[in-house]
């Protein structure tokens, strides 16, 4: 993925795997659950073989880390980090939008509030009139 491209795949959270892999055990054969971190609903097919998401099918996923979330490689579901001289990663939160760690300190306040609520906070504090943000 270049730098100007965006990423339109699905991401999944150790939890969402869960509920991808319980339908399947309990015998159904779709499921209607969230892709992209709460911003919008889909459903999926399901068979032994994987998931079908937007035309494409998915192997299922391996045992997934928690707190940690996985974007499709081309080949697995990788997770998004990265290591220089400090671990750097998106994890999911309660609240849909991810926060990022480095090296397991938490960038944002996501245990009591919301990424978007920690954002308008913030933007308040400067007041920017006439701008929208």
């Amino acid at each position: 993925m270049s730098e100007t491209s965006r990423y339109q795949g699905p991401l999944l959270t150790r939890a969402l795997a869960l509920r991808l892999c319980a339908a399947r055990d309990s015998g159904k054969d779709e499921l209607e659950d969230s892709f992209d971190l709460g911003r919008s609903r889909e459903t999926v097919a399901i068979d032994a073989g994987g998931w079908r998401w937007r035309g494409q099918t998915f192997p299922w996923p391996a045992e997934l880390k928690d707190r940690t979330l996985f974007h499709w490689d081309g080949a697995d579901f990788a997770p998004l980090q990265r290591y220089t001289s400090a671990l750097v990663k998106l994890v999911p939160t309660d609240w849909g939008p991810p926060t990022f760690e480095i090296d397991g300190i938490k960038m944002l306040p996501t245990a009591q509030v919301s990424p978007w609520e920690d954002a308008r906070r913030k933007v308040a504090l400067v007041q920017p009139r006439g701008q929208r943000v």
